[in-house]
């Protein structure tokens, strides 16, 4: 099961025009305790938060610890305003950079920011993609700043949370957060992993 759900990734890989695999030497990000490993998100559960998420042309779309970027090609073969990756290792940023200029059926630009997420200005954003990126702590610090952005341009924003391990620091936030929806994505080899999708009130 594990060999055929790599051959698929790299298959699809070679089909957009990317190169998203999560090689060994990816391991180096270990050396900060609070980021997650690279690990791309499966491309069907991908195809399946595209099916419950209703994109705009509106939207500016941010995908926070994009890593070599997989969501946002994905993101970006339909037409919203913008898509902003945010990463704060430049290896993986640059991989996401490269990724941006060759994905097969772009129709929105991609701008990949290399900088901490939780001082990052989400002052455009109004869908915002966390993958499990980091712990509890620094997703606090993020939607402090997402919050902020806010409170200066009161905007109708959406937040998708992957494997919502840290989803605690969302339900802290209930003054001007609410759930919307929670529905189920593959995840590793047979398991299925929780997508949670918040709102602003």
């Amino acid at each position: 099961m594990l060999r055929w759900v790599e051959a698929s990734a790299r298959w699809r890989d070679w089909w957009y025009g990317i190169d998203t695999y999560a090689a060994s030497l990816d391991a180096a990000q270990r050396n900060n305790a609070d980021l997650s490993p690279y690990e791309p998100l499966r491309y069907a559960a991908v195809h399946v938060i595209l099916r419950e998420i209703t994109l705009g042309k509106d939207d500016v779309f941010f995908d926070v610890g994009c890593g070599k970027g997989r969501i946002l090609c994905l993101v970006a073969r339909n037409r919203l305003k913008k898509c902003i990756g945010i990463e704060s290792v430049s290896s993986l940023a640059e991989a996401a950079r490269a990724n941006s200029r060759r994905v097969r059926g772009l129709q929105t630009p991609i701008e990949i920011r290399v900088e901490d997420a939780s001082l990052a200005d989400y002052s455009d954003a109004t869908l915002i993609c966390f993958y499990n990126p980091f712990g509890i702590e620094r997703m606090r610090r993020c939607l402090a700043r997402i919050a902020e952005s806010l409170g200066r341009r009161p905007r109708r924003i959406r937040i998708i949370y992957v494997n919502p391990i840290a989803e605690q620091a969302l339900r802290e936030c209930e003054r001007w957060l609410k759930p919307i929806k929670t529905f189920r994505v593959p995840y590793k080899w047979h398991h299925r992993s929780t997508v949670s999708v918040w709102e602003s009130r």
